[in-house]
């Protein structure tokens, strides 16, 4: 059966190779007209084979009229050889039916010496081509070898007969015994021309069965000038096939293989090829059976020493081949160990620097670095800037550390430094913070300044582990903890492998959860305080898992937000927000919905348009949708991040800064963005009656937030005397678990009638 499926596989990828037949109609006409001829043979018609030769010339005159057009090309050179050969075969015919004997050379022998000439010359105008670039040498090396063994054969069986037979030169036999040498250099220079790669295909097999006939036609023809009996009819359909193979192989879509440019560094040899060109070397001795030969003296020695030469060209051959293999894979080797985007080791060769290390007996540090929300880089700018970025990393890295450490490109936006002596802990912190301060200065991406920051794990050996694999993977955990930790640099403790393990197979699930349809929206309600009116509501991301059930945010979406899952997600929550949001509208009700948007969103010059399209598509008012951005986002890239939320808001869409005090910026410099709102996070709201200084800066923050003209949103309103404290501060608005917590679509025309019921809050 393995037998059998092997054959079928074979045949699979030969045909394939081999079909179709011929390109364009006139190609396919002329499959027709061969097909035609044969059956007209079958028959019995006697002139078939007139047709047959000239369908050969018909198919090279279309083939090179296709390749060449009306420029000279070694296609059209054998167009002409053919034409000669068809010719020299008219003339022989019309001599032997008018029963006139060959007494000296005649037209037919003319025409077939100017047909090889012009043959050998298409194959050299193959080889050695303007478009093949470097002409392939040690191809030419395989020709030799053949030429030499296979012509001592021709030679002692059919050269040196005739020499012993014919009159002296110039006689029409010893002329004519050059045809079959002359058929060996053809055969030499075609097998110089199938040395290159390139060039091998269907188009250079037919081309080469053709020769291969047309010389076994040859030398059975001669053969019958000194007396040996041929059957004619194998002998004619020998020349038949040939002359249909060259219209064939200029007819086959692989044709323009013979014309490929070569590369002088690839190694030209198959095992097929050199067994190919061994054989004939092992030819030569076998010769010495031929029953022409000359004493047995002579034999042995034009047997060795075309044996030794035809040997030494072969070792020659197989020296420069084995040069090619050497050469390759080291080159290979080297790809294997090196990261191609930047030059940098990657993993493989890591391990091993590690590894060695290891074995020298030193203390190890391993740092794991990898670039925070890399995958918003990706979507906002495309892959190519996100490449950029790698490469200009890897640049002030590798600047920044001694010659001693290595860094290595572990894949994505990961590396690794390696310390193969290291003191203690500080010292890999210092290295960490030597490393961050090489990402104070922007990054020049497609003219544009982006800031990155990075997070950073690292272990030690021998404390953390014996070997590259576990060190490499206790400092990636120790980095995915300090992604929340403020520093950013974090050394790797037991308690960091808390649930890895349920976070990457949750993080598989999540791929799955939108076209699965688990992922839907909850509503929590935006109070206006002086009326206790219901304005807005803010769209809440939830999960329902098919085994786990209900997700909680906080386990979800970080984990959305470290992957290119980001975007997806946000278009996601866009289209059902505003879907729901079309509803409300037909039911009556005005209410504006937020929604949060990621720091790849604000990065996107494209969300504007795409935000305008969704709102088209869903028939809603720009000024119904709020999109609510956090300062950390706002301030990565502050010029586009501006530039984004300008065209945002001069679509009439509603924006607004979400858990404002919980980033860097300042309110003088939040009034350059086109914001109307800013939403207080709730660690200050939490503690507004009970700490005079929360109260102070909430405060504060009101009154300066309306001499710009925003309004300010209280977040995590938990209690009533919470509550009456912002409107006693005149702030604008509040949601939180006192009005209602999040609820689904369908009962929040209730949870607003509740609100509303409810008596407005005393300003004394």
């Amino acid at each position: 059966m393995l037998i059998t499926a092997s054959i079928v596989r074979w045949m699979h990828v030969r045909r394939r190779a081999w079909f179709p037949l011929a390109s364009g109609t006139l190609g396919q006409a002329w499959w027709m007209l061969v097909v035609f001829a044969i059956a007209l043979g079958m028959i019995g018609l006697p002139w078939y084979g007139r047709l047959l030769m000239w369908c050969g010339t018909i198919g090279l005159v279309i083939g090179a009229a296709q390749v060449h057009g009306g420029r000279w090309g070694p296609w059209w050179a054998l167009a002409v050889a053919h034409a000669l050969f068809v010719a020299g075969a008219f003339v022989q015919a019309g001599t032997d039916e008018a029963g006139t004997s060959a007494a000296g050379l005649t037209a037919a022998d003319f025409f077939y010496t100017l047909a090889t000439a012009m043959f050998a010359w298409a194959l050299l105008g193959f080889i050695r081509d303007q478009k093949a670039g470097v002409i392939p040498w040690r191809g030419a090396l395989d020709g030799a070898v053949i030429l030499l063994c296979a012509g001592l054969v021709g030679w002692w069986v059919f050269v040196q007969p005739t020499l012993d037979g014919a009159p002296a030169f110039p006689s029409p036999q010893r002329f004519r015994m050059l045809f079959p040498v002359a058929d060996l250099v053809l055969l030499a220079l075609a097998a110089w021309l199938a040395s290159a790669p390139e060039t091998r295909s269907p188009s250079l097999t037919l081309l080469v069965l053709g020769l291969v006939f047309w010389t076994a036609g040859d030398a059975l023809y001669h053969a019958m000038s000194f007396g040996v009996e041929t059957p004619v009819e194998p002998l004619l359909l020998m020349w038949l096939f040939s002359y249909v193979s060259w219209g064939a192989a200029a007819l086959h879509p692989s044709r323009h293989r013979l014309l490929a440019i070569r590369d002088a560094a690839r190694v030209h040899g198959t095992a097929g090829r050199l067994s190919l060109v061994a054989l004939v070397l092992l030819a030569t001795p076998v010769s010495l059976l031929a029953p022409a030969r000359p004493d047995a003296l002579t034999a042995t020695l034009a047997a060795v020493l075309i044996t030794g030469v035809a040997a030494l060209l072969l070792g020659w051959r197989l020296r420069g081949l084995r040069g090619s293999v050497e050469r390759e894979r080291d080159a290979l080797a080297l790809v294997a160990d090196l990261d191609p985007l930047t030059g940098l080791p990657n993993q493989r060769r890591i391990e091993e620097v590690i590894a060695q290390a290891l074995d020298a007996g030193a203390s190890v540090g391993v740092l794991v670095i990898d670039v925070d929300r890399f995958g918003a880089v990706n979507e906002a700018y495309g892959h190519h800037a996100g490449d950029a970025v790698l490469c200009e990393l890897a640049t002030r890295w590798r600047g920044l550390l001694p010659a001693r450490y290595a860094i290595a490109h572990l894949g994505a936006d990961a590396f690794c430094v390696v310390m193969p002596s290291v003191f203690d802990e500080a010292h890999m912190l210092a290295l960490a913070r030597r490393l961050q301060d090489g990402l104070r200065e922007p990054l020049w991406i497609a003219g544009e300044a982006l800031r990155v920051s990075a997070s950073m794990g690292f272990s030690l050996a021998p404390q953390d582990g014996h070997d590259p694999w576990s060190l490499v993977q206790q400092a990636t955990v120790a980095m995915q903890g300090a992604r929340q930790h403020p520093g950013k640099v974090l050394r790797f403790t037991p308690a960091l492998r808390r649930d890895d393990p349920r976070t990457l197979l949750l993080l598989n699930d999540l791929r799955d959860a939108i076209p699965q349809g688990q992922l839907w929206l909850q509503y929590q309600p935006k109070v206006r305080l002086r009326d206790m009116r219901v304005i807005g509501v803010e769209a809440l991301l939830r999960w329902q898992h098919p085994v786990k059930g209900l997700v909680p945010p906080g386990d979800f979406i970080p984990l959305i937000e470290r992957t290119d899952l980001m975007g997806e997600v946000t278009r996601h929550v866009l289209d059902l927000a505003l879907r729901q949001c079309a509803a409300w509208q037909r039911e009556g009700m005005g209410l504006t919905v937020a929604v949060n948007l990621s720091m790849c969103s604000l990065l996107d010059v494209a969300l504007p348009a795409d935000v305008g399209t969704r709102l088209a598509r869903a028939k809603v008012s720009p000024r119904r949708l709020a999109l609510e951005i956090t300062e950390s986002a706002a301030m990565l890239d502050p010029r586009t991040s501006l530039d984004t939320l300008r065209a945002l808001s001069a679509s009439g869409v509603h924006l607004s800064i979400d858990d404002y005090g919980t980033g860097h910026s300042s309110l003088a410099y939040l009034q350059e963005m086109p914001v109307e709102e800013l939403k207080l996070d709730k660690s200050f709201i939490g503690k507004l009656v009970r700490h005079d200084a929360s109260a102070a800066i909430v405060g504060s923050t009101i009154r300066l937030a309306r001499r710009l003209g925003m309004y300010v949103v209280a977040e995590g309103v938990e209690d009533a005397g919470t509550a009456a404290a912002l409107r006693r501060m005149n702030c604008f608005a509040a949601q939180g678990y006192w009005f209602s917590p999040p609820v689904d679509a369908g009962a929040l025309p209730d949870v607003i009638a509740e609100i509303e019921r409810r008596p407005a809050l005393q300003l004394s």
